[in-house]
């Protein structure tokens, strides 16, 4: 009988090569500002006078091969991954 090749090695390669490709295509924390429209900018005369920022809480999360970042109260805002980034709104 034949011998079957060796698919092992073909299969973690490409594994490999997915993770790879996520990881470098996985959305900065610029972009997940940028599609929220949070970028930041001159601060108003209230935000000087008080001290307090008047932009809504932003926490961003790296998972390597995907990322999101959270509102207020912890809230998932945005989710990113393949170098999109989608609002969760």
């Amino acid at each position: 009988m034949p011998e079957k090749p060796a698919r092992r090695p073909r299969q973690i390669g490409f594994t490999l090569l997915v993770l790879a490709l996520l990881y470098y295509l996985n959305p900065s924390e610029a972009r997940h500002r940028e599609k929220l429209h949070l970028v930041p900018g001159i601060p108003s005369g209230t935000a000087l006078t008080t001290g307090q920022p008047e932009t809504e809480p932003f926490e961003y999360h790296d998972y390597l091969i995907w990322s999101t970042s959270s509102g207020a109260r912890g809230k998932t805002t945005s989710i990113g991954a393949l170098g999109l980034v989608f609002v969760v709104k």
